[in-house]
């Protein structure tokens, strides 16, 4: 059915009227809701004004005002009672009430979303902000789909080149690191890092702050060398753009120390984190969450060092002021409380339950807030677990462990030291347990994953880094070879010796290598080689003054420089990261034939379930027809440190002591091997700690009879030089090839006169001339040997008569100028005589304060052991009795550390006539810092050195009858040294006459 309206005259009056009162109308009520616009307008203005004058509490009432006029007139759903309550959640959040606030910013939320649209920024700043909340009081997860949701609109409606965008992709990335989600970070970090170099270049703090944050993801990841270069290039930026008094850049140094301490290296960490808390404290204040990081990252230090007297008050302080800026529920509370509670674990059994309790509260924080999945979460259980494991509670130490090794291998992954921590812990376990099958594999695999780290290290640390992270592992190496003490099986025994093949002397062949690669590169790569061995000059020569004279500040300047360049060099140098293949067990049996025996000795912290003051000895005896190594025990080091430090002994009785007919030595050291030795006719031994200072064929045996009598003792640097083919077995008369020439030292002036000096070592033109002066006789200058000249000229001549080209430097002429041009425009010699005074001083730390402060010359003084022992050359007194060299002259002192720059790798044979030239301070795997080190890394290929003094004449017999042996009678290397002291032996029974020189292959 349809309908016909009609419009009658009446009704089209009434809808004109109606119609027209309509604009009337529309128009009172616009004039009454603008009203009530500049209201609710204005009172969201006084809100702005106090919120940005920080009276938060004043802003409230205007806020709430606001919000409830705008809802009264319009209802909730329109845009200013959005915006009232948007600023109502942020008061309430710098106030810390996040309960009201977060009921606010949700509320906000919505009503944007409905009035405005999810496309808008009010509606995306709303999400930012309770996003923000969210991060700063810990609950990460809350944050991430909010910073998402923020991140996914800006892209589409702005674009990747926005800052807001840009800004949203470091939102997320944050909350994704403090999350524990490093692989979703990881790839924003690097998009935010190529949008802010893009926008506003590399030298921007901008740039510098993700790039930091990325180094120290990659920090937490255990990925060291991703994380170092990146930390270095954003304190370099921060200290040009904001200057080093900036809160920025104590940031910066402070990640950086953090890397260190995570590699071992305390010292350095220290210097960093002492800086970045002076900083903190000048510009933030002593009560802002960034000073007290400072103060608990020094304190964690200070426990790993074992100074739990500086650490307690710094940690107590710290936590306090976390409960004040973060609140007792936040992750960074948990962290504080956490780090006290492990204080409490290692200072003493009557704090275990004072800890137990923290780290339970620490443990509770972090799964509310964090959730069970989090790596710290993961922390907090294997903290707790170790501390049951020390209380004995080994059942729920098992429990734990196994939860915290779950996550860690699913968040960190298998390679992360914290995984690694946690399984040794279960380890321990196992092993207190009985469980020793499961304790022997977990054992296993750690070790494998501990060489792997190292390996990676050594790619791209300098030689200083590598050492220390070396020592980071040095308890869990010694725990390795105590359990196989313990426990000895063939798959321990195996592993222990593999271990001694890659550990003992690593440094010096990577060392080695990089000199090797050096001299081969390209022109770039040896520019920078050049550079380097230029600071570390200059490091010498500013070393080598009075320590009152020094320029410390070029010290720490050349000292940075040149540990940089080693690095790019490691890093960079064709060749360097393809490590040598791993030599293991087997390798080395196949290099022996019957009647031949390897021993790697080992030293190592005794270790039941924390590490002690007692170093343990042990033997690894492989024979060619073993199945496996032997793993002998031997002797505890204070033990044979008694026999070297006997009190009213001056050094000729002690070493007579040492190794006379049934002495403690014997029982020490031969005692235990003689079974397994009996009727071995050559050792191959590598000495590790003390025994570097023995000779073990002077060693008589029950009978009295010399241990080297018919039977030979050849000391390696490493048993993988067997591997390598490099042996002294071959005779003189085999290697045609090498270079025939020589170069012989001996009576070498030692006083001073300067013009002679000068005659005898023209300097440059250009040169400003040397005064004249004579050495006043002193009881601190060096002696002259007077049976070094005859020896250099005994030898010279033997080599001379074989058709060498000898060249020999006495006198004046044999200054450290002349010695340093060895190798520089000709190739070495293949043989290098070195006859003159060794010098090798212990560490000064280790001395009393009164000798420390009296010890000359400053050599005497120095930290590093490789300015400690040298050789002295011409003019040397000079220097040694003014501390200062003559003008444009070198001092005469030749140090190790000078000698490792030559370039020796066409010599064969260096031998280094002069006394403690063995000597040095033994540093953990790597044996000797001192002159044979030098020698190797420079590229000579076998030594002959000095464990102790040995007198001028009986120096020069052995020389000379070694040199007829090897030269005129066409004898080995080997054969040709060990007749020789054979001879003598016979001559003079007593070991210190003969027994002090050692060939090292």
């Amino acid at each position: 059915m349809f309908f016909t309206f009609k419009t009658t005259q009446a009704m089209k009056y009434n809808l004109l009227a109606l119609l027209l009162c309509l604009p009337l109308a529309f128009f009172a009520q616009n004039q009454d809701s603008l009203a009530v616009v500049w209201k609710v307008d204005s009172l969201l203005d006084k809100a702005n004004e106090r919120w940005k004058s920080k009276k938060y509490e004043e802003a409230l009432p205007f806020a709430q005002e606001a919000a409830d006029m705008s809802k009264q007139k319009w209802g909730e759903n329109n845009a200013r009672h959005a915006a009232a309550l948007q600023r109502m959640a942020q008061i309430h959040n710098v106030l810390r009430q996040y309960d009201k606030a977060e009921g606010l910013y949700l509320k906000a939320i919505e009503i944007r979303a409905k009035v405005l649209g999810k496309e808008r920024p009010p509606y995306v700043s709303s999400l930012n902000t309770l996003a923000y909340m969210y991060w700063e009081i810990g609950e990460y997860s809350k944050a991430i789909p909010l910073y998402l949701e923020a991140k996914t609109i800006r892209e589409k409606n702005l674009g990747k080149d926005h800052l807001d965008y840009i800004a949203s992709v470091e939102n997320l990335a944050s909350v994704y690191f403090f999350n524990g989600d490093y692989d979703k970070a990881k790839p924003l970090y690097k998009e935010l890092i190529a949008c802010r170099e893009k926008t506003v270049g590399k030298e921007h703090i901008a740039y510098a702050t993700p790039l930091n944050t990325l180094g120290v993801l990659y920090l937490h990841t255990g990925d060291y060398n991703k994380a170092e270069p990146m930390l270095l290039e954003a304190i370099e930026i921060k200290a040009k753009v904001v200057g080093e008094k900036h809160p920025d850049y104590a940031t910066s140094l402070d990640n950086f120390a953090s890397l260190h301490w995570h590699k071992g290296n305390y010292d350095r960490a220290e210097q960093l984190f002492l800086k970045a808390k002076q900083i903190r404290a000048e510009t933030v204040g002593e009560e802002h969450p960034q000073y007290a990081a400072s103060l608990n990252n020094l304190a964690i230090l200070y426990m790993d060092k074992g100074d739990f007297d500086k650490a307690e008050s710094l940690l107590s302080e710290g936590l306090e002021i976390k409960r004040k800026t973060a609140g007792p529920e936040h992750p960074e509370f948990a962290r504080y409380l956490n780090n006290l509670a492990g204080f409490y674990k290692d200072k003493d059994k009557s704090d275990y339950d004072k800890a137990e309790s923290m780290y339970l509260e620490a443990l509770k924080i972090r799964e509310k807030i964090l959730g069970k999945e989090h790596p710290d979460y993961a922390v907090s259980l294997a903290n707790l677990a170790t501390l049951y494991l020390k209380k004995g509670d080994y059942e729920k130490a098992d429990t734990l462990l196994k939860k915290a090794i779950k996550i860690q291998e699913k968040v960190l992954g298998k390679e992360h030291p914290d995984y690694a921590a946690s399984l040794n812990n279960l380890a321990i376990v196992y092993q207190e347990t009985d469980r020793i099958h499961q304790a022997s594999e977990i054992f296993l695999d750690l070790n494998g994953l501990y060489r792997h780290l190292i390996e990676e290290s050594a790619t791209y640390s300098s030689e200083n880094q590598m050492l220390a992270y070396l020592q980071f592992y040095e308890d869990e190496i010694a725990q390795f070879h105590h359990f196989t003490q313990e426990y000895p099986q063939p798959a321990l025994t195996k592993a222990s010796f593999d271990n001694a093949l890659f550990y003992n002397g690593l440094l010096l062949e990577n060392y080695s290598r990089l000199f090797r690669l050096a001299a081969e590169a390209d022109a770039p790569v040896r520019e920078a080689f050049d550079q380097w061995q230029d600071y570390r000059r200059s490091l010498v020569r500013e070393k080598a003054k009075p320590i009152t004279e020094r320029n410390t500040t070029h010290i720490a300047e050349w000292e940075d420089k040149a540990e940089t360049l080693e690095k790019e060099l490691v890093r960079d140098m064709a060749g360097y990261a393809d490590l040598t293949r791993q030599t293991n067990w087997r390798d080395i049996q196949q290099k022996l034939a019957p009647g031949l025996a390897a021993i790697e000795f080992i030293s190592y912290h005794h270790y039941t379930g924390k590490k002690n003051d007692s170093t343990l000895y042990a033997a690894l005896v492989l024979l060619p027809t073993d199945s496996a190594p032997h793993f002998i025990p031997l002797f505890e080091e204070r033990q044979l440190q008694i026999l070297f430090n006997r009190p009213g002994f001056d050094e000729q009785l002690t070493i007579k002591g040492l190794y006379a007919s049934n002495s403690e030595l014997l029982n020490l050291l031969w005692k235990p091997l003689e079974p397994l030795l009996r009727d071995v006719k050559t050792i191959y031994y590598a000495p590790s700690g003390l025994l570097h200072r023995i000779n073990p064929a002077a060693l008589r045996d029950a009978d009295k009879q010399p241990l080297s009598a018919g039977r030979q003792w050849v000391r390696v640097g490493g048993m993988r030089e067997l591997v390598a083919g490099r042996s002294a077995d071959r005779s003189f008369a085999r290697d045609p090839a090498a270079p025939s020439s020589a170069s012989v030292w001996g009576g070498i002036r030692y006083d001073m006169d300067s013009l002679a000096f000068a005659a005898a070592n023209p300097l440059d033109p250009a040169a400003e001339p040397l005064s004249e002066f004579r050495r006043k006789t002193g009881d601190e200058g060096w002696k002259p040997l007077t049976g070094s000249a005859l020896e250099a000229e005994q030898i010279a001549e033997l080599l001379q008569k074989t058709g060498f080209r000898t060249e020999v430097l006495s006198g004046y002429a044999a200054s450290e100028e002349r010695f340093k041009t060895i190798g520089q425009t000709t190739p070495s010699p293949r043989i290098l005589h070195v006859a003159t005074h060794g010098f090798a001083y212990p560490d000064p730390k280790k001395e009393s304060q009164r000798s420390f402060i009296e010890q000359k010359p400053v050599y005497k003084l120095q930290d590093d052991p490789m300015l400690r022992s040298g050789l002295i050359l011409a003019g040397a007194n000079h220097y040694w009795e003014t501390h200062r060299p003559l003008q444009n002259r070198d001092d005469g002192v030749l140090v190790a550390y000078e000698v490792r720059d030559l370039n020796l790798r066409n010599t064969e044979l260096a031998v280094l006539s002069a006394c403690q030239t063995g000597s040095g301070e033994v540093v953990g795997s790597e044996g000797v810092y001192g002159l044979q080190r030098a020698f190797r890394i420079a590229g000579a290929k076998f030594l002959i050195v000095s464990l102790w003094q040995v007198p001028d004449e009986q120096t020069r017999k052995l020389m000379r009858l070694f040199y007829e042996n090897w030269v005129d009678k066409r004898e080995s290397l080997r054969d040709a040294f060990n007749h020789a002291q054979a001879t003598l032996r016979e001559r003079e029974p007593n070991p210190y006459m003969w027994a002090g020189f050692v060939l090292i292959e």
